[in-house]
């Protein structure tokens, strides 16, 4: 059975998050390392995966053990390429909440 064109729209705007875009990107470049985007989104997981590499990223540091600063350095790579996937998909509106709805406005 094919859907009107009223029914299509309605499919497509219950797709699309109410959280901001703007703000999204913001918390993004000022809060990076802390994973406080996703926490807005409502993606609590994302969230505290953020927070455990920032923690890793800071033991590896801290401790004077040259393998603990090795472990520091690859989570460090890890915490910067996916912020810096995630900023892409912001910025395309590819991004989606923790409803799975995408982040478009």
């Amino acid at each position: 059975m094919l859907m009107s064109n009223y029914e299509n729209d309605y499919n497509k705007q219950a797709e699309i998050s109410k959280k901001n875009k703007i703000i999204t990107l913001l918390l993004l470049m000022f809060f990076w390392f802390l994973g406080f985007h996703r926490l807005y989104t409502g993606s609590k997981n994302l969230c505290i995966a953020h927070l455990i590499l920032t923690f890793i990223i800071l033991i590896g540091f801290l401790l004077n053990i040259e393998e603990s600063k090795i472990v520091g350095i690859v989570a460090l790579v890890i915490q910067i390429v996916w912020c810096a996937i995630e900023l892409i998909m912001i910025i395309k509106g590819k991004l989606k909440d923790g409803e799975k709805k995408l982040i478009l406005k």
